[in-house]
């Protein structure tokens, strides 16, 4: 079972309530029969601003994004964990879908990123695919031409006679074109890290489905905070106009 040790909301954002949205950031009405558009093209701008923090809704720059503590595995076989971990490339991040059911009060968008660079030191204790590791120290990890997506249902609560709205179900998939990894640095001996390297690279897309699960719950966790913050703190009508 995974150990979930990243609290992403906790390294992100603080706490106030009751905020209205930048200006930069255009309403959409829910009458328009464009509305997907319309939330494509005023997302569009917002992500421009947004990945690069926002003081009124408590939203700290993205990129690069530092997270002290990812637990990838924890089992008895194999334990696997960065420290002092950093993300950069999200300041890059496109919008290139989005779709509203404001009935069923479901959404879904997609994010385009070019590359993502994570960097930290590794900590890694077990077996991968076929390969035996063991070993500590930095590491570098690239995903390059990846497509995030995002699908979340929210219900409406109540607070002080306003409606905001709740993410209660969400659910976060990727594809990338590519992985590169670079733990050349994470042994000792340094044959063995040039042998696990390669052997990592040449199976990336093997290497990747070990981990597809705990990546996609990791970032999950990082999309749900950001629309939280905006969720939790603007109320309903101020989101999506009439």
């Amino acid at each position: 079972m995974l150990l979930w040790c990243v609290v992403v909301a906790g390294c992100i954002l603080g706490a106030s309530e009751g905020v209205s949205l930048p200006k930069y950031i255009k309403l959409c009405r829910a009458s328009d029969p464009e509305f997907d558009k319309c939330g494509l093209e005023s997302g569009k701008e917002a992500i421009r601003h947004l990945v690069h923090g926002e003081k009124s809704l408590r939203l700290q720059p993205l990129s690069p994004l530092k997270l002290p503590f990812i637990q990838l595995e924890n089992r008895a076989d194999f334990q696997l964990n960065i420290t002092d971990a950093e993300i950069t490339g999200l300041d890059k991040a496109e919008l290139v879908f989005f779709h509203s059911d404001l009935e069923k009060r479901d959404v879904k968008v997609v994010v385009h990123l070019s590359e993502i660079v994570l960097k930290g030191q590794f900590h890694n204790d077990g077996r991968i695919l076929i390969l035996p590791i063991k070993g500590e120290g930095p590491g570098v990890v690239k995903a390059f031409g990846g497509n995030y997506s995002y699908g979340f249902h929210y219900d409406l609560i109540k607070k002080k006679n306003q409606e905001f709205s709740k993410i209660t179900k969400d659910e976060f998939s990727f594809t990338i074109e590519k992985a590169e990894f670079n733990v050349e640095k994470v042994f000792g001996d340094g044959a063995l890290g040039k042998q696990t390297t390669q052997f990592l690279n040449e199976n990336w897309l093997e290497v990747l489905k070990d981990f597809e699960q705990v990546i996609g719950a990791t970032i999950g966790k990082i999309c749900n905070a950001i629309a939280s913050s905006v969720f939790e703190r603007v109320p309903y009508n101020e989101i999506i106009l009439p």
